[in-house]
């Protein structure tokens, strides 16, 4: 079958949706191509979330190292201001963190275990230490302090890694 055998009409409607159908085919492929973008936008987006959040937990943390030695080295109460906000801050980001990339066991799993590390710090290093200064005022008995000081157990929770 020659093209000259085909009849004028069936030229015509092949002219007209052989290109239609190219077209649709691009379209197609276009739409694909712009859904795949957005996708990756969002997770970008969503990684830069993370990375936010995940930046405030750990200077809100470091608010309460500080605030916990300012207090240790002037026994003022007002010095523990940036422990306890840090306190309620790190816990408040690290909870939505969890929420965050709740679709990642792995990551909610290290943020368990940050939370466990920072709580396990609070209790076995800052409170104690906290209370102990409390107990020595402005006595000259900061030898006990120093002393505690010097140990930097607060360290070894900063430094632990997060994954089992």
């Amino acid at each position: 079958m020659s093209i000259h055998n085909i009849k004028t009409k069936s030229k015509i409607l092949m002219s007209v949706l052989f290109p239609l159908i190219f077209l649709l085919i691009l379209g197609g492929i276009a739409i694909f191509g712009i859904n795949s973008m957005l996708k990756s936008a969002r997770w970008v987006e969503h990684t830069y979330s993370v990375l936010e959040k995940a930046a405030l937990a750990t200077s809100a943390a470091t608010d309460m190292q500080t605030g916990m030695r300012g207090y240790l080295l002037a026994g003022q109460e007002k010095f523990l201001a940036p422990y306890k906000s840090g306190e309620a801050t790190t816990y408040q980001y690290l909870s939505e963190l969890k929420e965050t990339v709740a679709d990642n066991p792995e990551q909610v799993n290290r943020l368990e275990n940050a939370e466990t590390i920072l709580r396990e710090w609070q209790t076995k290093v800052a409170e104690p230490t906290i209370a102990l200064r409390r107990q020595i005022g402005d006595a000259k008995t900061m030898n006990d302090m120093a002393k505690l000081v010097g140990e930097a157990q607060g360290k070894l929770f900063f430094e632990r890694p997060l994954h089992n």
